[in-house]
This record gives structure tokens, C-alpha cells and sequence, in this order.
């Protein structure tokens, strides 16, 4: 998480250092805008890496620098409404974390945008290649959308057993659909079956009904996700690198990150 941020910061530091010293005699105060996907509380450390950069440039809030945020808290239907109202606003930089990369390139093509963690920046139509994204658009990818079909693969490598396995994706995600696509062809070349299972926000009630579609095993495509269950209990993700066994009524149900 430390040097995705590290990566943010010099990334803005580039874009804003042009300007720096004219805006120093000026007592410019610099704004940027920073639009994700999740809640406040899952940016808390991308956050903090984020301002700690900054202030090793000499950009710090209160003084010279104001940061406007928007979070969508897991609700992916409401990033075009917050770009639109961050891009209303006098910004110098606008940061787009994972998906929320699309959304700020089609509410803005003159304020200089910073994508990061975006899982396929040209398969979107963020950026027109990665070693030359063009227009105002720059930043990094985690290839997120490249290993999808992989894990797939991964898993039934280390499973050889696993026949039918679900699809866990985020309910208006962009970069979910396609790879969604990537699975299901990957998973013809496997001999699996895969069933898509949209969530909805960060909360997917009744997860039980995931049982009932006969799969043995889930992927996994974000991470945040909590599962809720009807008996009251609940079993929450933060990384997507990790996997994990729990009962349910006797069975079990095994998720592969």
C-alpha cells in the first residue's frame, strides 16, 4: 500500500512541479480531488500515505493544500454523480482510484487525472496504451483485469476436483464485466462451470443463496466485500490475497482470492 501511494505521489508531484514555484510567491493553495470506489474507512491508509507524501513535498492541508473527497463506499452507481460534482470544482489534480478511473476520464478531459490500482486502464478506454495513456490521463494499473482468468486457473491447478465455481462481482463495476468474459472463456479451456454472483455495495445479504447454486468453490473479484448471513454472522475481506474455509450449516464454503 506504501508504494502504491509512494507511486500517487510522485505521479502528482510531476504534474503539479511545473507550476510550483510560481504558485509559491503566489500563495497558491492547491486543490485535489480524490474519487474511490470504496468507504472512507477501506482509503484510511491509502489516505494517510497519500498525505504524508504530500507534506514530503511541501504540500500540506490547512496551509497550501485542500483535498475534496468523494467515496462511493462499495456503491458503484453513485462514481459518475461524485466525479461530476468534483470535476465542478476548481481542481489542479484529480486522483481516480480503481474504477472510479472511468468515470473522472468521461466527466473531464482538461483537469489532470491520476488513475491508480485500475485493473485494465486500456481495456476501459482510460488510457490509449499503458506506455503512452495520452490525453489527460496518466497513472498506474495493478493488472488486476489481466490475472482474473489466471486465478481461475490457479485455483482449479491447486483443486483439480473443483467443477463448479462461483463468480463473486461488484454490481456496476466497469472493469467487472469484461472480466467476467475472461473467466468464462478460461473456464471452457478448464472444464469448469462458473456462475456470476453480483453484490450489491459492500454488503451481500443472504449470502446462503450462493450455496444454492450448487457451486463448491467462489472467486473472488474485489476485495472489501462482506458477506452477511442469515444467522447473523458475517465474514469480511480486505485483501483479495488471501483464502479462506468457514462453516455454514454443517458445510462449508471455500473462496479463492
Amino acid at each position: 500500500m506504501r508504494l502504491i501511494g509512494l507511486a500517487v505521489i510522485l505521479t502528482v508531484g510531476v504534474i503539479l512541479a511545473p507550476l510550483a514555484a510560481e504558485a509559491q510567491e503566489a500563495g497558491k493553495v492547491w486543490q485535489i480531488g480524490f474519487l474511490s470506489p470504496y468507504s472512507t474507512d477501506q482509503d484510511k491508509s491509502r489516505r494517510a500515505a497519500f498525505q504524508q507524501g504530500l507534506r514530503d513535498l511541501g504540500y500540506v492541508e490547512g496551509k497550501n493544500l485542500v483535498i475534496e473527497q468523494r467515496h462511493a463506499d462499495g456503491r458503484f452507481e453513485r462514481l459518475p454523480v461524485l466525479a461530476a460534482e468534483l470535476v465542478r470544482l476548481p481542481l489542479d489534480v484529480l486522483v481516480a482510484h480503481g474504477d472510479g478511473g472511468v468515470h473522472a476520464k468521461q466527466a473531464t478531459s482538461t483537469i489532470p487525472i491520476v488513475v491508480v490500482a485500475n485493473p485494465d486502464p486500456v481495456g476501459l478506454g482510460i488510457a490509449a496504451s499503458l506506455a503512452r495513456p495520452g490525453g489527460n490521463v496518466t497513472g498506474l494499473s495493478d493488472l488486476h483485469g489481466d490475472l482474473a482468468a489466471k486465478r481461475l486457473a490457479f485455483l482449479k491447478e491447486a483443486i483439480p476436483s473443483a467443477s463448479r465455481i462461483a463468480v463473486l462481482l461488484r454490481s456496476g463495476a466497469p472493469s467487472h464485466p469484461p472480466q467476467l468474459r475472461d473467466i468464462q472463456a478460461a473456464a471452457s479451456a478448464l472444464r469448469v462451470t462458473v456462475f456470476p454472483w453480483r453484490s450489491k455495495g459492500r454488503m451481500i445479504s443472504g449470502a446462503s443463496s450462493l450455496r444454492s447454486d450448487g457451486s463448491d468453490w467462489t472467486l473472488l473479484t474485489s476485495w472489501g466485500v462482506r458477506l452477511a448471513f442469515t444467522d447473523g454472522s458475517s465474514l469480511n475481506w480486505r485483501s483479495r490475497t488471501e483464502c479462506r474455509q468457514f462453516p455454514r450449516r454443517g458445510n462449508s464454503r471455500r473462496m479463492a482470492f
